[in-house]
């Protein structure tokens, strides 16, 4: 359950689960691509799958480096375990206006547990600073290495 900010005291108190907004339209999103052993997201031990909305899944396939996604993209890994193929939760991107985090693309960064209550949310450092190696507009392009079980 995600924590709030800190009180006067310097605890935090647990907040109420909040689904992602976005949650229902996944199964609906489409696939940029199938299952594959994720090279990033916990080092391997996870099987991902790529999706993206209408606007994310037009620009995708012919976004070179120099090039922006448009914004209202959204791009999901969807992740499973694997060898067993439990859900393992989702991260997902979504383009906002220019100026929202120069330093993160102007991505909004939300990770999303297996239940699709979000885990946390906003200007991302972290998942900034890994993405910022991606080859164009903080996106990695498609994984080339076959999915394994």
């Amino acid at each position: 359950m995600p924590l709030a900010a800190p009180d006067s005291r310097g605890q935090r108190a647990p907040q109420p689960a909040v689904k992602w907004e976005l949650a229902s339209t996944i199964a609906s999103m489409k696939v940029l691509q199938e299952r594959f052993t994720s090279r990033g997201h916990r080092m391997g031990d996870l099987q991902a799958r790529w999706l993206a909305n209408d606007v994310g899944a037009a620009a995708f396939p012919a976004l070179r480096r120099g090039e922006q996604m448009p914004r209202g993209a959204v791009l999901v890994s969807q992740h499973t375990v694997r060898g067993n193929g439990a859900p393992a939760g989702a991260f997902a991107m979504v383009k906002r206006d220019p100026g929202f985090f120069p330093e993160g693309g102007d991505w909004e960064w939300i990770a999303i547990g297996s239940d699709d209550n979000i885990v946390a949310r906003g200007k991302l450092a972290a998942c900034a600073r890994c993405h910022a190696d991606a080859v164009a507009d903080f996106v990695f392009p498609v994984a080339t290495q076959p999915a394994q079980p």
